[in-house]
């Protein structure tokens, strides 16, 4: 089982960085696309990688992005790597690279209220930093619809660090007033807002606020190499073998969290009109 464990988690990190990095002799595609999806890690990805149609790899900007077909609409997919800086360089890159008419920043959050259970969605009115800065999007959505069927709507906080301890999601989120958090769709909206591109964030609960997040995934947050990322994952084991159970729990829901999201993502794609019913602003 721990070689099974071990196989699967380096699998992932090496799904991860294949999707950031370029590959040489790639035959010329189509760039342009209708939507966008900005998500920083691969296993978030996973869902909707499946889903695409005629799906492409491009380089450029030192990322790399994917480009294919969602329920009829050209799309493009890119995978930026965790936190804020590197959310803005790949948001940038895919708006100035395939030019969408949305960008999407989607992923895994942590839920900030005891209604954001694991497994809901957050679609964020607003996004908001560390220092109170806000970016409001302007939604039109059956607020009522969404409360019946595990979608909230509200606030999104940014943060520069994964906020592990549950007596800290709490008080962040009523700081912020905020249902969940992340670590880039705050860069990702700031992008999308200086190049005029419509925006939204889509976020599926991960940990709920009353969850504790094991302490080596802040660790394993900061590495950007695949060695890096094994590293953690063995001093992990070898301090705390009992991290062996968390690790297979956290990698089977990781599964099941972004075939959830992606489902969703699809039918959002299906709803989003060709013209501009959202947009990104400055508060």
């Amino acid at each position: 089982m721990l070689r099974l464990l071990m196989q699967r988690w380096l699998r992932d990190a090496a799904r991860e960085a294949v999707l950031k990095q370029a590959t040489a002799g790639a035959e010329p595609v189509d760039l342009g696309c209708e939507i966008g999806f900005v998500f920083a890690m691969g296993m978030e990805a996973a869902g909707l990688l499946d889903q695409l149609g005629e799906a492409r790899h491009v380089r450029g900007d030192g990322f790399r992005a994917t480009v294919g077909t969602l329920a009829g609409r050209r799309v493009g997919l890119v995978v930026t790597g965790m936190r804020r800086d590197a959310a803005r360089r790949g948001t940038l890159a895919l708006v100035e690279g395939h030019r969408p008419r949305w960008v999407i920043s989607a992923g895994y959050s942590g839920g900030l209220q005891p209604q954001a259970k694991l497994g809901d969605i957050v679609l964020a009115e607003r996004v908001v930093d560390c220092a109170g800065e806000a970016i409001d999007v302007d939604l039109r959505i059956d607020r009522q619809s969404a409360r019946q069927s595990g979608l909230h709507i509200g606030s999104l906080v940014t943060v520069d660090e994964l906020v592990c301890e549950p007596a800290d999601k709490a008080e962040l989120g009523r700081r912020h007033e905020a249902l969940a958090v992340d670590m880039e769709s705050y860069a990702v909206a700031a992008a999308c807002r200086e190049r005029g591109t419509p925006f939204l964030a889509v976020r599926i609960v991960s940990d709920d606020v009353e969850s504790r997040l094991p302490p080596f995934l802040d660790q394993y947050s900061h590495q950007k190499s695949l060695s890096g990322k094994a590293g953690v994952v063995l001093g992990a084991l070898a301090k705390r073998p009992s991290n062996f159970k968390t690790m297979y729990k956290m990698r089977e829901e990781s599964l099941m969290l972004s075939d959830r999201l992606a489902r969703f993502l699809t039918s959002l794609v299906r709803e989003l009109s060709p013209g501009v019913d959202a947009e990104p602003r400055a508060r």
